[in-house]
């Protein structure tokens, strides 16, 4: 009779822990993954998207740059400024009467602007000069981090014909000497956490410029 109480003995409780535990480790590591897969497929969403946007802006850069247009009636070139972080045209673009020979351009500029002193990141917008004032400012990129680096990375560099022939320079005393521009957007497509950074450039000809 004690032989068979024995034999129909239960769980010990050294038993029971010890499946407790590996029950534990086990669900620890599956909830781990389901964070890393989680947090991975996070990440990829939000930097096609951050990508997607810096491609935008830099497209919608150049497609102005190159398609800057002098006003007829005022003595003035197509580029006022020509600055590392800042440059200002005259353009119709995304104008209503845009086909119409006589529109008169408008100027706008565009321009990185710190917005996190810590990190040195920054956005680059667009604004339009309306009555002699900046307004109608438009957000192109965010998480840009030209100026976090060492050295910093200029947004816009510049290709001029001057006096003395042919020069590059990041900054332009006459932008009227303009031949070509430089747009560099370095994107951090990781802000807060580890950086990743996605570099964006492209060299725009203007086709009212002055042609080598």
């Amino acid at each position: 009779m004690r032989r068979r109480n024995d034999l129909q003995a239960g769980i010990t409780l050294v038993e029971l822990l010890v499946v407790m535990v590996i029950m534990t480790i086990v669900s620890t590591m599956l909830i781990g993954v389901w964070f890393a897969l989680t947090n991975a497929s996070a990440f990829s969403s939000n930097s096609s998207v951050q990508q997607d946007n810096a491609r935008e802006a830099v497209a919608r850069m150049s497609r102005e740059i190159r398609d800057a247009q002098a006003p007829a009636d005022v003595n003035v070139s197509e580029f006022v400024m020509a600055q590392p972080n800042e440059i200002r045209l005259y353009t119709t673009f995304n104008d209503a009467n845009a086909d119409d020979p006589l529109t008169i351009p408008r100027l706008v500029r565009f321009f990185y602007e710190e917005t996190d002193a810590a990190t040195h990141s920054g956005a680059i917008y667009r604004e339009i000069s309306t009555g002699g004032a900046w307004g109608s400012r438009l957000l192109l990129v965010k998480n840009v981090v030209n100026q976090a680096q060492s050295p910093t990375r200029p947004v816009f560099t510049y290709t001029a014909f001057g006096d003395s022939g042919v020069y590059q320079s990041d900054s332009l005393a006459d932008p009227s000497q303009i031949v070509d521009v430089t747009i560099t957007a370095l994107v951090d497509l990781n802000p807060g956490h580890s950086p990743a950074y996605v570099t964006l450039q492209t060299t725009v000809q203007p086709r009212n410029t002055l042609q080598l």
